[in-house]
């Protein structure tokens, strides 16, 4: 389908013609020089590029799913505003659907692309931080004062959150708080002691409380804690010369 896009003029909705040029607000890139690892945070990776200084050769980690996600639209799906804002203690539920963060998820397959700049003196290496719904696709390092796109594929943007389950060596999990259920969605990135490497979620049932995992767990055990986050890809694209 061939699309045209359109922007708001006040009341008017627009559509761009020839000439144009569409906004992009784009910061400068994050500059970060340091002769030991890094691990980077949400706020520094999401918003903008990277420009990598300062070390030889050196492995840095990048940021959980969870707070990449956090860093680029706040509170994601919470359904009431910060506890700092204006609106006191607890909002009607009126106010609480008007907060951005609930009316501006993230939506599975959304997607953006950041460059990452290898100022060292050495090969920068990319990591990802164990059990943090975040992976690496692709070449993961960077030859020295070149740099690499990277694009980073959002499968899902729920926030992460442990509930107590019982594993029983198949792929549904039972006996789930059927309150903190509510918080469990489809691909997310499935964490604990017997849930088998790489498992996401493929259904949640929350009037049985139970939820259907993509892959069998490979242990019997009662109130397990399970750790369920966003699930995030980076994946290492084309490459050039700083």
């Amino acid at each position: 389908m061939l699309v045209q896009i359109t922007y708001n003029l006040g009341p008017l909705q627009m559509p761009m013609f020839p000439g144009d040029i569409i906004n992009g607000v784009e910061l400068d890139q994050f500059a970060i020089a340091n002769v030991a690892v890094v691990a980077y945070t949400g706020a520094q990776f999401g918003p903008t590029d990277i420009n990598r200084s300062g070390a030889a050769a050196v492995s840095d980690t990048l940021p959980t799913a969870d707070d990449l996600i956090k860093s680029m639209i706040g509170s994601v799906n919470l359904i009431s505003p910060p506890a700092n804002s204006l609106y006191g203690i607890l909002p009607n539920q009126a106010v609480a659907l008007a907060w951005p963060a609930n009316v501006m998820p993230l939506m599975p397959g959304s997607s953006f692309r950041r460059t990452i700049y290898n100022n060292n003196t050495g090969l920068l290496t990319l990591a990802v931080p164990a059990n943090a719904g975040i992976s690496l696709v692709g070449t993961t390092t960077i030859a020295t004062v070149l740099w690499r796109e990277y694009l980073v594929k959002i499968l899902n943007s729920s926030p992460a959150v442990t509930l107590s389950c019982t594993t029983s060596t198949n792929t549904l999990l039972t006996n789930v708080d059927t309150t903190l259920i509510n918080n469990v969605t489809p691909g997310m990135s499935v964490y604990g002691a017997g849930i088998a490497a790489a498992t996401k979620v493929a259904a949640v049932n929350r009037d049985t409380g139970t939820i259907t995992l993509d892959t069998a767990t490979t242990a019997t055990a009662n109130n397990v804690g399970v750790t369920f986050t966003p699930t995030v890809t980076v994946r290492g694209l084309r490459s050039g010369t700083v």
